[in-house]
């Protein structure tokens, strides 16, 4: 199946003349947050019986494994931003979740990606992270995943840094209010397609 899939690209860059890099094409696996009923009887026979609570996250993480173009739209509206649309491809195809590959930029570890849950009390959900981290990152900037030692993964929404991605350092955030500041702030790639594509299994 991979070989036909390759060999019909092979066919389309020929017949339409693409100039394109075949060893840039990334596959990049995400793992989902929830588990199903029969996911979840199966960890139970592993590991021994969740509690009730457990079992409800799992389930309401699973019921919302993509997120609808309307759920996009509600945030856009509810926090007056507009999303990159490869950022928005990315949460209706996954809404979030754990990368298979995590590693970029010299061992630095991306832990997992933010969805939209409408639910703040979800440590998964963006919503959760507007709260903990208000105003601690530029208002030009939404977080969008969890980075190691309590870094964040930001990307762009307002003027020049729209659609980059940046890596928000914790240790080095402002005093006071970080709405303006950016000196514990770098940017790591112009895009979301090319930021996924730096992830890697070798940290």
């Amino acid at each position: 199946m991979m070989q036909l899939n390759i060999l019909v690209v092979l066919r389309y860059v020929e017949q339409e003349n693409v100039d394109i890099n075949l060893w840039s094409i990334k596959m990049v696996e995400i793992l989902k947050f929830g588990k199903s009923e029969e996911e979840i009887k199966d960890l139970e026979s592993n590991e021994g019986q969740l509690s009730k609570k457990a079992i409800k996250r799992y389930l309401f993480l699973n019921a919302h494994q993509t997120a609808s173009c309307d759920d996009i739209l509600k945030f856009e509206n509810e926090h007056n931003l507009l999303l990159p649309d490869e950022y928005k491809e990315f949460l209706e195809k996954h809404n979030g979740g754990i990368p298979d590959d995590s590693c970029f930029l010299d061992g630095r570890v991306l832990n997992f990606f933010f969805g939209l849950f409408n639910n703040p009390k979800l440590e998964e959900s963006i919503e959760w992270h507007l709260n903990m981290y208000n105003d601690r990152y530029p208002s030009s900037m939404l977080p969008i995943a969890s980075a190691g030692g309590g870094d964040l993964i930001l990307i762009g929404i307002k003027g020049e840094y729209a659609s980059k991605i940046f890596y928000w350092f914790h240790d080095f955030e402002a005093e006071e209010s970080g709405i303006q500041y950016f000196e514990n702030i770098e940017c790591v790639s112009n895009n979301f397609k090319d930021f996924l594509s730096m992830l890697t299994s070798e940290c």
